[in-house]
């Protein structure tokens, strides 16, 4: 019985099939190979994922498994890497260096590699971009005052299947006690900057009807550089590759805001117990695209209010996310009009 056991484990053994995974990583500007890049290949399984933590994956061991699900290796001093896999296989490509902007997690950087049964995939390269950044101070337009707590985010506009939009690029920040802020691992490009106050999640409770009526806020909102309202009115910035656009400074003047006041309720005929998930989202049209950017997501108990301040005039979407047993709810637009007073 041993006997016959083994044989048959060597026969999977054999009937297994690999496939080798190799590539180059250089320097988009002057093609040069890039020695010290960390590469990493994630196996695209049901359940696998993937964030911006994977670029730190740990290193593979020297002779790692061909059936792991994630690889991590360091370019050779060619800028070479190689890797052995069962397959078939899909895998994502995620690569990074300090001092080059990260490849793999924006829309234009994803890549897939796709190896067949027994046979070697053709060599990838990878052109990394040396990174830069904006930097600036954000204060009052008024008294000059500097502005603690904004999130600042550069835009740039790609074309993707024939439409444009205006996507994030490189990581986002928040500006100091000094109004200070830097925009980091941006690749060399035009740029939109974004300061907005963070509002994700900030649900409050619905107060009386009283208490909304006379509700007035006067507060810094969305702007652009080098301080309007609207996108359309913005200025744009060039980045040169591996430079820091420093004084990007951008002057606000407070404004009058909206709040939304609302409460949860059943659709007829639904007996829900417990809380549901509820989204608001913000409708914006960038080019070619119109997208929905998350504002608030909570859970909230059916039948209470809620209430949500600080919000630009614009088109907000609010409907119930998918929960076990649950259809997703009807989506209920919402314009908010410049005098900041909400229509439903």
């Amino acid at each position: 019985m041993r006997l016959i056991a083994a044989v048959f484990f060597c026969a999977l053994l054999h009937a297994q099939d690999f496939s080798e995974i190799s590539g180059q990583v250089v320097d988009s500007a002057t093609k040069q190979p890039l020695v010290g890049a960390r590469v990493v290949l994630v196996r695209m399984n049901p359940g696998a994922s993937y964030s911006t933590r994977t670029f730190d994956t740990e290193l593979s061991p020297e002779s790692p498994d061909p059936a792991a699900p994630i690889f991590a290796f360091m370019t050779d001093a060619q800028g070479l890497f190689r890797c052995r896999t069962t397959s078939p296989a899909e895998f994502m490509l995620f690569v990074s260096r300090p001092g080059y902007a990260k490849w793999g997690m924006s829309l234009e950087t994803q890549r897939t590699i796709s190896v067949k049964a027994g046979r070697t995939s053709n060599p990838v390269r990878v052109p990394l971009d040396a990174e830069g950044a904006i930097s600036g101070r954000i204060v009052d337009a008024d008294t000059g005052a500097p502005i603690p707590g904004l999130a600042v985010a550069a835009f740039r506009w790609r074309v993707f299947d024939g439409t444009r939009t205006l996507l994030q690029s490189g990581d986002s920040t928040t500006t100091n006690a000094a109004g200070a802020y830097e925009v980091t691992g941006l690749p060399p490009g035009d740029y939109h900057l974004q300061a907005d106050t963070p509002t994700r999640g900030k649900f409050s409770p619905g107060g009386t009807p009283e208490d909304f009526r006379n509700h007035r806020e006067i507060a810094y909102g969305r702007s652009y550089y080098p301080g309007v309202e609207l996108r359309e009115q913005s200025s744009s910035v060039t980045l040169l590759p591996g430079t820091t656009l420093a004084s990007t400074d951008m002057k606000l003047t407070r404004r009058r805001l909206a709040c939304i006041r609302g409460r949860l309720l059943s659709a007829e005929g639904e007996s829900i117990t417990g809380e549901v998930p509820v989204l608001l989202g913000r409708v914006e049209r960038e080019g070619d695209s119109i997208n929905l950017r998350s504002i608030a997501m909570a859970a909230l108990p059916v039948g209470s209010s809620f209430r949500l301040d600080g919000l630009p005039p614009g088109a907000l979407l609010a409907r119930r996310l998918v929960t076990e047993g649950l259809a997703p709810g009807p989506p209920r637009g919402l314009y908010i009009l410049p005098t900041g007073r909400p229509q439903c």
